[in-house]
């Protein structure tokens, strides 16, 4: 918000599905206010670019989540969970989650488990089982 109390950015006739103001405009609207508030001299004097306007960017967070560049070893077992999908399905197996499993003894390894095994018995899934690291010993 501003100084006066209203919101960044400007505003879009419509609300997101929780009911909230969908706004835009934002981080655009704030980058402005801390090159003036800031200024060049700052930026020049500890050689961090040659102005407010270069030094103070924004980024989408949402294109970062989704384009990052991917290391090696997601793209290596981004592949492998692939392929275990596909090779289930060409077993005629359904309702199947591949998973990347990992403890010290081997390393990492893919492999894949039936997903009723991730609900209760009202078939919901339980997630609080993952909110601890586990592994699910090889077979």
């Amino acid at each position: 918000m501003d100084a006066s109390g209203r919101d960044l950015g400007a505003e879009i006739s419509s609300t997101d599905p929780a009911g909230n103001k969908v706004l835009t405009g934002a981080s655009e609207a704030l980058r402005q206010l801390l090159i003036e508030r800031i200024g060049d001299e700052y930026f020049t004097s500890y050689r961090r670019g040659n102005s407010a306007t270069e030094a103070i960017f924004t980024r989408k967070v949402g294109h970062t989540q989704r384009g990052g560049r991917p290391l090696l070893f997601d793209r290596f077992y981004g592949a492998q969970l692939g392929a275990k999908a596909l090779e289930v399905l060409v077993e005629g197996r359904t309702n199947v989650v591949a998973t990347l499993q990992w403890n010290s003894r081997q390393g990492f390894w893919v492999d894949s488990h039936d997903a009723n095994g991730f609900r209760d018995r009202w078939a919901t899934s339980m997630p609080e089982k993952c909110t601890h690291p586990f592994t699910i010993p090889p077979k």
